[in-house]
């Protein structure tokens, strides 16, 4: 089993494994993957450097920034603001998009202590995996090929964001895949 190592390799083999998924992403109509948007540090410095806005919370947790308003002001006051860059149900930075939309419907979540990787059970793909073993297996496996280093820096991001951020609608709804690692 050969490791991932670089951030490069991992979107790769996760744009192989969602081969198909924007033609199921233009019939959805589940609004969650177009909410916060965490990012990891790296991630954040190099998207700030092409102009894209960032928030920066507690010095080291990072979100494109949702909070742009009517002609750029910033408006804090919007129940669960869209993504910014999400325009007419299209990413309008598609080929630069952060990991954990490309991530996505595969995530993290916090139960007991413990990270686990999971199926986001709302999104329409997603629902259309849930009895896929194969395609569970392959998702599992890409997560455990990852080198460590990469690993626990998207743990750690998960981490930071999930301790400052609350779900609106109550908890997301998902499939626990396999246990990434315990929390100390």
């Amino acid at each position: 089993m050969k490791k991932i190592r670089s951030f490069r390799g991992f979107c790769q083999a996760l744009a192989h494994l969602f081969d198909g998924i924007s033609e199921v992403c233009g019939r959805c109509q589940y609004d969650d993957c177009k909410g916060y948007v965490w990012l990891l540090s790296g991630e954040a410095k190099r998207l700030y450097g092409l102009g894209i806005e960032i928030l920066q919370v507690n010095n080291n947790t990072f979100f494109l920034n949702p909070f742009v308003g009517e002609k750029g002001k910033p408006d804090i006051e919007r129940f669960k603001p869209e993504c910014p860059y999400c325009k007419k149900k299209r990413c309008v930075v598609y080929s630069q998009r952060p990991l954990v939309c490309r991530m996505y419907p595969l995530n993290f979540a916090i139960e007991d202590g413990t990270i686990y990787l999971v199926l986001h059970i709302d999104c329409l793909y997603a629902r259309q995996k849930m009895d896929d073993v194969l395609f569970q297996e392959k998702a599992i496996s890409l997560f455990q090929r990852l080198d460590q280093s990469l690993l626990s820096r998207l743990t750690r991001a998960f981490v930071l964001f999930s301790s400052i951020s609350k779900f609106p609608r109550g908890k997301n709804r998902y499939l626990r895949l396999v246990p990434v690692r315990k929390l100390p």
